[in-house]
C-alpha cells in the first residue's frame, strides 16, 4: 500500500520476478477491505498517506488478522514514528527510496521469521498432542482418514482399523473414543496377540469362582469394566475360532457369559476392532470366520503406512525430536537436510513406532545443536543405506555431471516426500524455495505454479 504509483509498480515488478503473488493499493481503506475478504501473508506498508496514514492502517490490521507479517515504508521516519510502528507488530522499516535487493533481503527475512514462528506454534501444539496421545499427521492420506473419523466418532457402530504394526491403530482408536458421547465413559484397550489363547475368554468376559483351576473368585471382564464407554480389541485375528462364535454373539445379541457361569450380561460398550493382517484372506484360509467379519466391517479404517506417507516422516520426526529434547536436556534442535534425506530413505516397517524410537536414540547419542547422519548410525546403521549408487571413476565423469545425477536424484525423491508442495520441500532440505525452483529448471525437472508467499 502507498499512495505513488511509481513505489507500487516497482514493488509489483520486483514481486513478480520472485513468483510472488501481490496486490497493490494506494488507499488505507481499500487495503482494510482485501485483508478482511482474503488471507494475505506480507504487506508493504506506506506510513505517510493522505486519506489515512500507514499507523492506523497498521492498527486496523492487527485487530483483522494478528499473523499477517508488515514491513513500513516511509522517506520521512522519525524515532516516534518507527517505536510507534514496532510496537504496533511491524517487523521491518524501510527507507525510500526503495532498493529492489533491500525489498528482496526485507520480504525473505520477514516471511523466513513468519514461517519460524508458524512452525514453532505448530510444533508446540503437535507436542503437546504427542503427549496426550493423539494422532499428529500433515499428509493427505491421514487427513482423508481423520476426515472419516471425524464422521463416524458420534456414532455407535462397530468400526473395523486396519493397518500394519506401529502404524497408529490404538490411538486412532482412542481418538474416537474421545470425539464421541462416551468420552467421559472407560476406553478399555485389550492387546489379544499377548493374552494367552486359553485365558483371552476370561479375561474378556470375566469368570465366575470355580470355573476353572485357580478361579477362587468371581471375576469381572474387559466388556462388563467397559460399561457404557468403549472397548478395543486390537489384532482381533488373533483369536481362536472358538472365541470368534461368542464375540459374533456379542455383536449380534449385545449380551454375554462369563466363564463357568449361567446368567446373561448386556452390554452397550462399543466396540472398536483393529487387525495388521487383511481379514478377507484370514477367512478365505479358514482362520477367521466369515460372518464374524461382515459384522465387524461395519465401518472400516485403513491407516496407510508410514511408507506411503513420506510427508508426515519429516514432520513427525521433527516432533519427536522437540519432544525427546525437551525431556533429556539436549540442546539438539534441528534436523539436517543430510540426516532428514536418511531418515526419508527409511522404508521403516515399524511405522511410527519405529521412526520414533529412531529419533528418540538419536537423541539421547547428539552432542550439538543439530542432528546429524552420524547420530543415526551407531544404533541404526542399516539407516544410512540405501541405494547403491554406481561406481564411477573420476575420469569417467566430469565433476559437474556427477553432481547433477546426485541433485536430480535427491529432488525427486524430496519432492515425493512432500507430496509436491514446494514450501514443505524447502522447509526439508533447508533451500530456499527460489533456489530450489532454479534447480529444478536447471535439471529439467517439472514443478507446479509457485504460490504466493
Amino acid at each position: 500500500m502507498d499512495d505513488e504509483e511509481t513505489v507500487l509498480s516497482l514493488l509489483q515488478d520486483c514481486l513478480l520476478r520472485l513468483g510472488v503473488s501481490a496486490e497493490c493499493v494506494s488507499r488505507g481503506t481499500r487495503a482494510i477491505e482485501l485483508i478482511e475478504d482474503r488471507h494475505f501473508d506480507l504487506m508493504f506498508l506506506d506510513l505517510r498517506m493522505p486519506e489515512m496514514d500507514g499507523l492506523d492502517v497498521l492498527r486496523a490490521v492487527r485487530r483483522i488478522d494478528e499473523s499477517l507479517s508488515v514491513i513500513i515504508m516511509t522517506g520521512d521516519v522519525t524515532v516516534d514514528s518507527a517505536v510507534q510502528a514496532m510496537k504496533l507488530g511491524a517487523e521491518d522499516y524501510l527507507l525510500k527510496p526503495l532498493d529492489a535487493e533491500v525489498l528482496r533481503l526485507a520480504m525473505i527475512r520477514t516471511t523466513s521469521h513468519r514461517r519460524l514462528r508458524m512452525e514453532h506454534r505448530l510444533l508446540q501444539e503437535s507436542v503437546g498432542s504427542l503427549g496426550r496421545g493423539r494422532i499428529v499427521a500433515r499428509s493427505k492420506a491421514m487427513a482423508d482418514v481423520m476426515a472419516l473419523a471425524a464422521k463416524i466418532a458420534p456414532l455407535p457402530s462397530t468400526v473395523l482399523v486396519q493397518g500394519e504394526s506401529g502404524s497408529g491403530k490404538e490411538l486412532l482408536a482412542r481418538g474416537l473414543h474421545e470425539s464421541s458421547p462416551r468420552a467421559e465413559r472407560p476406553f478399555v484397550a485389550v492387546n489379544c496377540a499377548v493374552i494367552p489363547l486359553t485365558l483371552l475368554e476370561s479375561e474378556l468376559f470375566g469368570h465366575e469362582r470355580g470355573a476353572f483351576t485357580g478361579a477362587e473368585s468371581r471375576r469381572i471382564g474387559y466388556f462388563e469394566a467397559a460399561g457404557e464407554g468403549t472397548i478395543f480389541l486390537d489384532e482381533i485375528s488373533e483369536t481362536s475360532l472358538d472365541l470368534q462364535v461368542k464375540l459374533l454373539r456379542v455383536l449380534q445379541e449385545r449380551v454375554f457369559r462369563r466363564v463357568g457361569g449361567s446368567a446373561e450380561i448386556p452390554t452397550r460398550a462399543r466396540i472398536i476392532v483393529s487387525t495388521n493382517r487383511n481379514l478377507e484372506e484370514e477367512v478365505r484360509k479358514g482362520r477367521f470366520r466369515q460372518d464374524l467379519y461382515y459384522r465387524l466391517a461395519v465401518i472400516m479404517i485403513r491407516l496407510p503406512p508410514l511408507r506411503e506417507r513420506r510427508q508426515d516422516v519429516s514432520f513427525l520426526a521433527q516432533q519427536f525430536l522437540v519432544r525427546f529434547a525437551k525431556e533429556f536436556g539436549k540442546p539438539v534442535r534441528t534436523i539436517s537436510p543430510a540426516a532428514m534425506e536418511v531418515l526419508l530413505r527409511r522404508p521403516w516397517p515399524g511405522n511410527v513406532r519405529e521412526l520414533e524410537n529412531s529419533i528418540e536414540r538419536a537423541v539421547a547419542l547428539a552432542e550439538g545443536k543439530e542432528l546429524g547422519p552420524e547420530d543415526l548410525a551407531p544404533l541404526e546403521p542399516d539407516l544410512l543405506d540405501g541405494p547403491t549408487p554406481p561406481t564411477v571413476r573420476p575420469s569417467a565423469q566430469r565433476y559437474a555431471e556427477a553432481r547433477d545425477t546426485f541433485d536430480r536424484s535427491y529432488l525427486r525423491s524430496l519432492l515425493s516426500a512432500a507430496d509436491g508442495n514446494m514450501t514443505e520441500a524447502s522447509r526439508i532440505s533447508g533451500i530456499a524455495r527460489q533456489n530450489l525452483y532454479k534447480k529444478m529448471k536447471k535439471l529439467g525437472i517439472g514443478r507446479d505454479t509457485p504460490t504466493a508467499i
